[in-house]
């Protein structure tokens, strides 16, 4: 298990170029193409990589993967950054208290940004009239919860406020 994440870390941050945690835009190589490796087994590219890592997030969550899933964000191209903001909402759902620690630690992370963009993403299959208030509703479920501190789940409220359910009509 330990080999697995090893290799998937190392394989996303050769791919990315990633070589801080930075979220800094200033010093990021947007120009980036969309890489793909030849392996022996078939062809991948960036988003097979980072599905890779959810994956094996969901089997044994570990901050280090959200920290590539994070490097990868930053560095992605529209059609990996659409991946990202689908799993960042998988992350919310499935692993609420880990996903959210990281990002309350992780304030303006890419990861932060991507599941604001997926959150708003969801909603685009909704219908338009319907959206502010299902995004009311999350806002509501979340202020019902006892299980955050009050600081946590005003960050996490602070989110969801940022969503546009808007953003791709």
């Amino acid at each position: 298990m330990r080999f697995i994440i090893i290799i998937l870390v190392s394989i996303s941050n050769i791919i990315c170029g990633c070589k801080e945690k930075s979220t800094d835009n200033s010093s990021k190589n947007i120009n980036t193409p969309n890489e793909i490796i030849d392996y022996p087994n078939g062809i991948i590219d960036d988003t097979d990589i980072a599905f890779g890592i959810y994956k094996e997030y969901q089997i044994k969550p570990n901050p280090i993967l959200l920290d590539s899933l994070n490097s990868m964000s930053c560095r992605s191209d529209a059609s990996l950054a659409e991946g990202i903001d689908d799993l960042t909402t998988d992350l919310y759902r499935d692993h609420f208290p880990s996903f959210t620690d990281y990002l309350y630690q992780h304030q303006g992370s890419c990861l932060e940004k991507a599941l604001i963009s997926g959150i708003g993403a969801d909603l685009f299959v909704e219908e338009r009239s319907k959206r502010a208030s299902l995004i009311e509703k999350l806002a509501t479920d979340l202020n019902d919860s006892t299980s955050l501190s009050p600081n946590k789940k005003k960050y996490i409220l602070s989110l969801i406020r940022k969503v546009n359910p808007n953003a791709l009509d």
